[in-house]
């Protein structure tokens, strides 16, 4: 489109109207993203290295579910600073057809202003 064509939408063609509501942080997201990554890396590194908590016990059960635990908490903990800090996403809103109104007003230069305002 060149600065003087103009552009034809009839308003029954208008379907839907989303409306910009800001930017979102995902915090909790992050942090439930983090926990589970965390501690599968924990539970691997610790079943890995193959150590008990009893130097006499013949398992590694204690040791994984510690790894795991710690892991995770540290994991949610930067999963968390990334997801409030770092990932941001837009949020839109559906707004409604019958509170939209359309006006057109001379502008200088042989121009037209289009208004268009929407009420929830």
């Amino acid at each position: 489109m060149t600065a003087d064509s103009s552009l034809r939408i009839p308003l029954a063609a208008i379907e839907r109207i989303d409306l910009y509501a800001g930017r979102q942080s995902h915090p909790w997201r992050g942090a439930g993203i983090g926990f589970l990554g965390g501690a599968a890396l924990g539970f691997g590194l610790w079943y890995a290295a193959d150590v008990g908590c009893y130097p006499e016990a013949d398992t590694i059960g204690c040791a994984t579910v510690l790894g795991a635990f710690g892991g995770g908490v540290l994991g949610a903990l930067v999963g968390a600073v990334i997801g409030g800090f770092l990932l941001k996403t837009d949020r839109w809103e559906d707004a409604p057809l019958d509170g939209v109104r359309v006006g057109v007003a001379p502008s200088g230069n042989r121009g037209v202003v289009v208004r268009l305002t929407v009420r929830p």
